[in-house]
């Protein structure tokens, strides 16, 4: 648009230029012809100065475009960079807007799980608070029970008290004829065992006796030849 404003004003004024010079060529015309070849002469000067005005300002106005075209190519450029590093930003806006909704799905689980564990936490503690219930329940039955043993235990140690009366006027009698049966019976195993007592006495003695005889022993001279040693024989009646 800049381009297309300085070629609209170069052009204007080219045509200003061009109506002047014909103005001017115009008006010597009507000059007298003694003066027509100074007067053509000064127009066409004045034509050549301002047209050589015109090509500066032309040449001025195309180095200013030239200048505001590289300016406005830098500004481009800037504005592509600019565009560029916005598309980057939106690039990681985006990445970290799908980082925040996956931490945000994941917060809502940690929550619904912690909802989750809080709820049996609750289960639980309903349940111990009834288990505790039901044990000092249990607590004062044994209490009671406890209080009661006292009473129960007198009426049965009354009970078991006329009964063991009972029982030890029966035994009495009981242990009587027990008593002398034992007595018959401590008598008979003494004299048993008496009597086996001088049988094993009299066993003893008489292989003593015979092992003691000097023909049973061994006989041999300090420092002679050995002799035939008889050897031993037990009887042979006690074989």
């Amino acid at each position: 648009m800049v381009v297309t404003i300085y070629l609209t004003v170069i052009l204007s004024l080219a045509s200003m230029s061009d109506a002047a010079t014909t103005s001017k060529v115009s008006s010597t015309s009507t000059v007298a012809p003694s003066n027509t070849v100074t007067y053509s002469t000064m127009a066409l000067s004045d034509s050549t100065t301002e047209s050589s005005n015109n090509t500066t300002e032309l040449s001025n106005r195309t180095t200013e475009l030239s200048s505001s075209t590289t300016e406005l190519s830098n500004n481009t450029t800037q504005l592509s960079n600019k565009t560029t590093e916005l598309s980057n930003n939106t690039t990681e806006l985006s990445n970290n807007t799908t980082e925040l909704s996956n931490n945000t799905t994941e917060l809502s689980n940690n929550t619904t799980e912690l909802s989750n564990k809080t709820t049996e936490l609750s289960n639980n503690t309903t349940e111990l608070s009834n288990n505790t219930t039901e044990l000092s329940n249990k607590t004062t039955e044994l209490s009671n029970n406890t209080t009661e043993l006292p009473n129960s235990t007198t009426s049965s140690f009354l009970s078991t008290t006329a009964s063991s009366n009972n029982k030890n006027s029966s035994a009495l009698t009981n242990n009587n004829v027990t008593e002398t049966i034992d007595n018959d019976l401590i008598i008979t195993v003494s004299v048993a065992g008496f009597i086996l007592l001088l049988m094993f006495a009299f066993v003893v003695v008489y292989f003593v006796r015979h092992a003691m005889s000097p023909r049973y022993k061994k006989v041999t001279e300090p420092h002679g030849p050995r002799q035939n040693v008889e050897m031993i024989r037990f009887p042979s009646n006690l074989i």
